[in-house]
C-alpha cells in the first residue's frame, strides 16, 4: 500500500468512529437510564473508558497522519532528486541522445544502463553492433512520452493508473516494459489494468490486447474464455479478433452457441472472413475450426449455394466449396465432427429425409462413373 493510500485510510478511519461513538453513546446513555442503579453505574464507567480510548485513537490518528505526511515530502524530494540525476548536459561524458520517434532526450548512460540488460545492450550497441557506446541511439517504435511515463515510475516508485486508456487498445508503456524487460514496471501496469478494467466479456478484446502486447498465453486464454461464454459480445467482437484469437474461440470445446447449433459459429466465420476483402485467403484455416459436418443438410447446402452465386466469397469459392463437400460426405457416411460441450445436433425428421436423398442422390450419379470405369 502506497503512503497516500494510508493516508487516505487513515482520514476516512477518524469520522467513522466519531459517528459510530456518537451512535453508541446515544444508545447506551438510553439503555443505562432504564437499567437498575448499580449495573447502570457500571456501564457508565466502561463508557466512560470507551470515550477515554476513542480519545487515544484520536491522537495518535494525528500521530500516524503527520508522519504520512512527512513521508509524502520526503518521497517526492528523493523522487526530484532521481529525476536531476537522469538529466544530463549534451556536453557531459555521460550524456546519451535518445532519439524518439516524436522527441530527443538527453539522459544518464551509466543509470538507463542499470535498468535492464537488453536496455545496456543498446546504450552499448546503438542501432549495429560496434559496441563503442555511441552518443546517440535511436529508440524506434516508441515515443518520448512513452519513455517519460517509464522514468517517471523509476524514480517514484509508483504507476500512475491515469497512464491506463480504456479507450485505447496500444498499451505502448506496456510494450516499452516487455521490450526493454522491465519487469517490475509491466507487473504494476498489469495489476492497476485488472483493477482499472475488470475482465468481462465487454472487456475481453481489450484484455487480449493487454495479453498480446504483454505475451501472457494465460491472461489471454483468461480473456478468451470470458467471450466463448458470451455469443451476443462475441458476435460484435469477432470480426476485430485478430486471427490467431478467433481460431481458438472457434476451435474451443465450450463455445456457447445459440440452442447448441453449429450454424452460429459458421456465421461468425462469416462475419471475420468478409469483414476486410484481404481475409478470405486467411479464412481457409479458420473455417477449419468449424464443425460443419455437425451441421444439418439444408444449412450446408444454402452455404454451398451463397458461396456458389456471391461474387464476395470469389477469392476463396473453390476451397471453401471443397471444404463444404468433405463436410456433405462425412455426414453422408455418419463420421461427423466430435461435438462441442453444448452441441444440440438437429437429426429430426427433415434431417433423415435429406440425408436419405443425398445418399439416394450420391449413389445415382455414382454408378455411371463405375460402369466407364470398367469398361
Amino acid at each position: 500500500m502506497s503512503a497516500a493510500q494510508a493516508l487516505d485510510d487513515l482520514k476516512s478511519l477518524a469520522p467513522r468512529l466519531s459517528k459510530l461513538h456518537t451512535f453508541r453513546s446515544s444508545v447506551l446513555e438510553r439503555a443505562i437510564d432504564a437499567l437498575p442503579q448499580p449495573l447502570g453505574a457500571f456501564l457508565q464507567d466502561r463508557l466512560n473508558i470507551l470515550r477515554s480510548n476513542l480519545g487515544e485513537l484520536r491522537a495518535k490518528l494525528h500521530v500516524a497522519e503527520d508522519e504520512v505526511n512527512a513521508l509524502k515530502e520526503a518521497h517526492q524530494r528523493q523522487q526530484d532528486l532521481l529525476e536531476e540525476l537522469f538529466k544530463c548536459p549534451p556536453s557531459d561524458e555521460d550524456a546519451v541522445r535518445l532519439v524518439f520517434q516524436d522527441d530527443v532526450v538527453v539522459s544518464s548512460r551509466a543509470l538507463l544502463s542499470r535498468w535492464s540488460p537488453a536496455l545496456k545492450a543498446l546504450l552499448l550497441h546503438g542501432n549495429s553492433l560496434a559496441g563503442n557506446a555511441p552518443r546517440s541511439v535511436e529508440v524506434h517504435d516508441f515515443t518520448a512520452e512513452t519513455f517519460r511515463a517509464a522514468l517517471q515510475f523509476r524514480c517514484s516508485g509508483r504507476f500512475c493508473s491515469d497512464l491506463i486508456d480504456e479507450a485505447s487498445t496500444e498499451h505502448s508503456l506496456l510494450q516499452f516494459s516487455d521490450y526493454f524487460d522491465l519487469q517490475d514496471l509491466k507487473t504494476e501496469y498489469l495489476a492497476a489494468a485488472e483493477k482499472k478494467v475488470p475482465l468481462t466479456p465487454r472487456t475481453a478484446k481489450w484484455h487480449l490486447s493487454l495479453a498480446c502486447k504483454a505475451n501472457d498465453s494465460l491472461r489471454r486464454e483468461k480473456a478468451r474464455r470470458a467471450l466463448v461464454s458470451a455469443y451476443a459480445v462475441l458476435c460484435e467482437e469477432f470480426p476485430h479478433l485478430d486471427l490467431s484469437d478467433a481460431m481458438t474461440i472457434l476451435e474451443h470445446d465450450e463455445l456457447r452457441l445459440p440452442l447448441g447449433a453449429e450454424h452460429a459459429a459458421l456465421l461468425l466465420f462469416s462475419s471475420w472472413a468478409l469483414h476486410a476483402p484481404e481475409r478470405l485467403q486467411q479464412s481457409l484455416e479458420l473455417l477449419g475450426k468449424v464443425r460443419l459436418s455437425l451441421l444439418t443438410v439444408k444449412e450446408l447446402s444454402d452455404f454451398q449455394q451463397e458461396v456458389q452465386t456471391e461474387e464476395k466469397w470469389m477469392p476463396a469459392r473453390n476451397e471453401v466449396l471443397a471444404a463444404i463437400r468433405s463436410a456433405m460426405e462425412s455426414k453422408l457416411v455418419a463420421s461427423c465432427a466430435r461435438k462441442r460441450k453444448h452441441t444440440v445436433v438437429d437429426d429430426g425428421t427433415e434431417e433423415q429425409n435429406n440425408l436419405k436423398i443425398m445418399r439416394i442422390a450420391r449413389d445415382l450419379f455414382a454408378e455411371p462413373r463405375r460402369a466407364e470405369c470398367t469398361e
